[in-house]
């Protein structure tokens, strides 16, 4: 019985480790998100508080992740089918919401901005969440190519642009980082 305890009480400290990235960036794993009920993939995401979402800097799928010092290493392979769920979802919310309230103000969708005046128009198009897609310049940029690689400078607070593997190798050989990335 004590070895059972013992081995359960390992398994669970490895398992809980800390998927904090330094500063208040956190990174949340596939597994991780399903077992809070977030329904949306892997995210890299900024908050004082973990579990918080305040600021989603990266979607799923977040493949491989590397924390040296104050600089995060990022491969994502874009997940489309659930980006354009959380855009429908965050849409239909925000809009029920402003039809409640009759209030405007400036949410957030998927990461981007957008006044609920504006969403209710976007709302009410048929290809609501491919026009959503195609005027944020973040996500239609993360959505080009199939794999994506980051650099997430924890002390700046800055996440570069989507790169190509080319570009991220040559961004790490500038910064004398090594542009290899863990399995998360």
């Amino acid at each position: 019985m004590k070895k059972i305890i013992l081995f359960l009480a390992i398994i669970s400290i490895v398992s809980c480790k800390d998927k904090g990235l330094g500063g208040d960036y956190f990174y949340l794993s596939s597994d991780e998100a399903s077992d809070i009920g977030y329904p949306y993939g892997s995210i890299v995401y900024q908050s004082k508080d973990k579990y918080i979402y305040d600021n989603i800097c990266l979607f799923a799928d977040i493949i491989r992740i590397k924390s040296v010092g104050e600089t995060v290493l990022i491969e994502q392979r874009p997940n489309k089918t659930l980006l354009v769920k959380l855009i429908k979802d965050d849409i239909t919310f925000w809009n029920q919401h402003f039809i409640k309230t009759k209030k405007d103000s400036l949410v957030k969708v998927a990461g981007e901005k957008i006044y609920l005046s504006d969403l209710q128009k976007v709302a009410k198009m048929d290809n609501a969440v491919n026009h959503f897609i195609r005027n944020s310049p973040k996500l239609s940029l993360m959505l080009k190519n199939e794999t994506n690689y980051y650099i997430l400078d924890i002390g700046n607070k800055t996440l570069s642009k989507p790169l190509t593997l080319q570009e991220f190798k040559t961004e790490c050989k500038n910064k004398g980082l090594s542009e290899r990335i863990e399995e998360p």
